[in-house]
C-alpha cells in the first residue's frame, strides 16, 4: 500500500509573486520544511499550477482526494479576489470540507490590506470574503517588507497549526460563537472555572470610531443595560464596528454578556480584526461574572487550538463546567469530546 502523504495547495496570484519577487515562493518552501521537522514525515506543499497541471488533472485529484489531508492556504491580497482561478480554488476545497465534515482545511494567509475583508457590509456580500471572516486568519501585512529569514518564528506558527489539522482524525467541527441577550447570572462559585496561569484581566480592545446612530433607545435601568440592548440591536442589523463598541463600553462597566459577546466578536473579527488573546481574556471575565456560554467557547478555544495550544484535556475540563452550568452546547461538546480526550 502506498504511503499517503499529507500535503497542501498555495494559493496566490502570479502578478502578487511578481511583485515581491518571487517571495511567495520562497515562503512555502520555508513552510513546508518547518512541517516535515514537526510531523517527521514528508509533506508536500504545491505552488505551481502548470507543473501540477492546472484544470481537470488537480480538479480530479481534489475531488479523489477525500479520505487524505490536503489544505488550501490563500494569500490574502486584491488581486487575489479578483482573480477568477483562484476564486475557483477556494470553492473546489470549501465543498471538499464540507463533504469531510471539516473546517479547518482552508487556512487564510491575510498578505495586503483587502477592503472585501475589512469592510464587513462588503464582506458580507461576497460568498468567499464572508468564509474567511469565519476563520482564524494569519495576518502576516506587517511583515509583508520583512525578510523571510527574520520571520522563522511566524511561519513555525502556520506550520503548528497544519500540524494540529493533519493529526486530527475525529471530524469535530469549529462552530464560530454567536452574539447572545441572556438574563444577568450572579456569579456562583458552581459556575466559575478553574483557574488559570494566565492573566485574567480583561485585555484593553482598540475601539472604532464612537457610533453616530439616532436609533431610538428605551429607557435604561443602568448605562451598561442602555449599551448592551442598543449594540444588540445594531449587531442584528450587521452595524458590528458600532455594535463591539458599545459591547465593549458595557462590558468595562461589568456587564456579563456584553463581555461575552465582545469576546465572540473579537473571536470572529466582525468589527474589526480577529484577536483571539481579547476574545479569550473577555471570554474568562464572563465566565467569571456567571455567563455559562463563555465556559462552553473557552472549551472549543482549547479544543480547535484557537490562539491557545490545542488541547483536548482542558477542553473538556471547560466543557464540563459549562454542562453543570446549564448550557446545553456545552452537555453536547463534553459528549462528543469525553471518549477523545487524552488522544
Amino acid at each position: 500500500m502506498s504511503e499517503t502523504i499529507p500535503s497542501a495547495f498555495l494559493s496566490y496570484t502570479n502578478n502578487d509573486d511578481r511583485q515581491e519577487s518571487g517571495k511567495l515562493r520562497h515562503l512555502a518552501k520555508l513552510l513546508e520544511g518547518e512541517v516535515e521537522v514537526r510531523l517527521g514525515s514528508r509533506f508536500e506543499l504545491f505552488v505551481d499550477k502548470e507543473k501540477l497541471g492546472w484544470g481537470e488533472p488537480w480538479k480530479k485529484r481534489i475531488a479523489e482526494s477525500l479520505e487524505n489531508t490536503l489544505f488550501l492556504i490563500p494569500i490574502l491580497t486584491p488581486w487575489y479576489f479578483n482573480s477568477p482561478a483562484c476564486r475557483e480554488e477556494f470553492d473546489l476545497f470549501r465543498r471538499r470540507e464540507e463533504q469531510l465534515k471539516r473546517d479547518d482545511l482552508i487556512l487564510p494567509l491575510y498578505y495586503i490590506d483587502c477592503p472585501l475583508i475589512d469592510d464587513p457590509a462588503r464582506a458580507e456580500k461576497d460568498e468567499i470574503a464572508r468564509v474567511i471572516a469565519s476563520r482564524q486568519i494569519v495576518d502576516w501585512r506587517e511583515w509583508r517588507h520583512t525578510r523571510l529569514e527574520d520571520l522563522r518564528p511566524q511561519v513555525d506558527k502556520i506550520a503548528r497549526q497544519l500540524v494540529i489539522a493533519i493529526n486530527r482524525r475525529d471530524g469535530a467541527r469549529y462552530s464560530p460563537p454567536s452574539v447572545v441577550t441572556l438574563p444577568r447570572v450572579p456569579a456562583s462559585p458552581d459556575v466559575r472555572p478553574i483557574a488559570s496561569e494566565t492573566d485574567r484581566s480583561a485585555p484593553s480592545v482598540s475601539r472604532p470610531a464612537s457610533p453616530n446612530t439616532s436609533a431610538p433607545v428605551e429607557k435604561p435601568q443602568t448605562q451598561q443595560e442602555d449599551h448592551l440592548a442598543l449594540a444588540t440591536r445594531l449587531y442584528s442589523k450587521g452595524r458590528y464596528r458600532e455594535a463591539v463598541t458599545l459591547f465593549q463600553s458595557a462590558a468595562e462597566a461589568g456587564d456579563g454578556v456584553a463581555m461575552y459577546n465582545l469576546g465572540a466578536m473579537l473571536e470572529r473579527g466582525l468589527g474589526g480584526s480577529v484577536d483571539l488573546p481579547a476574545a479569550k481574556a473577555w471570554y474568562e471575565s464572563a465566565a467569571d461574572a456567571g455567563v455559562p456560554e463563555a465556559l462552553n467557547s473557552l472549551g472549543t478555544l482549547f479544543e480547535f487550538g484557537r490562539g491557545v495550544l490545542e488541547n483536548r484535556n482542558e477542553a473538556r475540563l471547560w466543557y464540563e463546567r459549562a454542562a453543570a452550568a446549564g448550557n446545553t452546547a456545552g452537555a453536547a461538546n463534553l459528549l462528543r469530546i469525553a471518549p477523545l480526550a487524552g488522544k
